[in-house]
């Protein structure tokens, strides 16, 4: 998880005063107020490691002058319909940390050939294709560029596994950590402000109470209401949906 009960629990200024049922509110609403920002950010957010059919369907992003979509570092993309060969592969989860392997099978036939992605189809690094680190273990545009060659056209016939995400002490925006290479705090506070703003909104849906109006101290008028089964509401107050524009991935709009 993003942020823990602990985490909330201060958050919200409650401590000790916690009562059973506020406790029991903030437990249902965390896993719905992270998934709610995940969702925004087209992104599993926590590191983890992936295994990738690509390239997706019949889009093939390439990096151009020409403005489109951003990557997370904020530098454009474009779409080349029809898969469109090129030597700039994108993976789908951002920011990329490693590539454990990418083999690229012609007649994988999506994987379902037998046999595919055998051990002659694997690529090696440096040699076939080289990862664009901004710096070693971070490539914020999750570009895989092929050498002398280019990437087939043909969907799902190149096969990557690989680790993306932002690590814990990322998260906490612990700058002394080793492991800290890129702040994403900006993620963990939007996550707290969406606690405390659902967990206020559920308290006056579940009293009855009127509940806040669709803005915010600041006059934002971008706040977001999703009403659950469960009884609960998830309110994205438009700060947080301001913190959080940097880190969207568009990279999972291209496959």
């Amino acid at each position: 998880m993003i942020v823990d009960l602990g985490e909330i629990i201060a958050y919200l200024g409650k401590g000790s005063t916690l009562t059973t049922q506020e406790k029991g509110l903030a437990n249902l609403l965390w896993g719905p107020v992270e998934q709610s920002i995940k969702d925004l950010l087209r992104s599993d957010v926590e590191q983890a490691t992936y295994t990738h059919l690509l390239p997706g369907g019949n889009v093939h992003p390439t990096r151009s002058n020409t403005l489109d979509y951003f990557d997370l570092t904020g530098g454009p993309l474009t779409r080349s319909w029809g898969g469109g060969e090129g030597n700039k592969l994108q993976l789908m989860e951002l920011p990329v940390r490693s590539v454990a392997s990418v083999y690229e099978d012609r007649q994988s036939y999506g994987g379902q050939r037998a046999g595919a992605f055998g051990a002659k189809t694997l690529l090696t690094a440096g040699v076939h294709y080289y990862i664009d680190w901004e710096t070693p273990g971070l490539s914020k545009t999750g570009h895989l560029v092929r050498i002398v060659s280019q990437w087939p056209a043909m969907p799902r016939t190149v096969q990557v596994t690989y680790t993306a995400g932002y690590n814990r002490a990322e998260l906490d925006g612990n700058k002394n950590d080793p492991a800290f290479q890129v702040d994403a705090s900006p993620i963990k506070l939007a996550v707290l402000e969406t606690m405390a703003a659902s967990f206020n909104a559920s308290l006056d849906l579940q009293t009855g109470a009127s509940g806040p109006t669709k803005s915010n101290e600041t006059g934002d008028s971008t706040d977001e209401y999703d009403e659950t089964e469960s009884g609960i509401k998830v309110v994205i107050p438009g700060a947080a949906r301001i913190r959080l524009q940097k880190y969207v991935n568009y990279a999972r709009l291209m496959q």
